[in-house]
This record gives C-alpha cells, sequence and structure tokens, in this order.
C-alpha cells in the first residue's frame, strides 16, 4: 500500500505519475508515504516505510531502500521532472 503528497501545486499528469508509481509497490510489504517536493530543478520525493505488523514473518520482496531506487528509477525512465542535481 501507498499513499502520496505533493507539497505544493499539483503536477497536471499526477494519474501519470500514480500509473507509473503502482508498479513499483507491488510486491512490497508494509505500508509505504511518498511526500514530493520542489527542489531548484525539478521534484524530489520522500519515502517513508511502516512494516505490516500482520506479516512479521513474511519474507519482503524488496526493501525499502530498494523501493526508493526503483521508484526514482521508474520516475526518470518515463520522463516524469526530478531533480537531475539530486539522488534519493
Amino acid at each position: 500500500m501507498f499513499m502520496v503528497r505533493w507539497d505544493g501545486d499539483l503536477p497536471a499528469d499526477r494519474a501519470e505519475w500514480m500509473k507509473v508509481m503502482r508498479p513499483v509497490f507491488e510486491g512490497a510489504g508494509g505500508a509505504y508515504q511518498v511526500r514530493f517536493y520542489r527542489g531548484e530543478a525539478g521534484w524530489k520525493f520522500d519515502l517513508e516505510w511502516r512494516p505490516d505488523p500482520r506479516a512479521e514473518d513474511a519474507m519482503l520482496a524488496n526493501s525499502a531502500e530498494s523501493v526508493r531506487f526503483n521508484l526514482h528509477l521508474a520516475l526518470i525512465e518515463q520522463g516524469k521532472p526530478l531533480d537531475p542535481h539530486w539522488e534519493p
């Protein structure tokens, strides 16, 4: 599960951003909150992960760090305007 928040104006193509993000979070255990905020040259984001207490013994398909990396890569590959000088 994931929730998304934008600080500032929402991008006009917000639905496309969501479409890019959904596959990244499939198979990721726990709950994620993504907060997008404006940098000097484009969007940046914070990612917070909370484990699912009901699935203590379940294996995670991805760690929070790999989800952050995969989200960054997916958004770049789809041409979303992330700050090019920023790394998550």
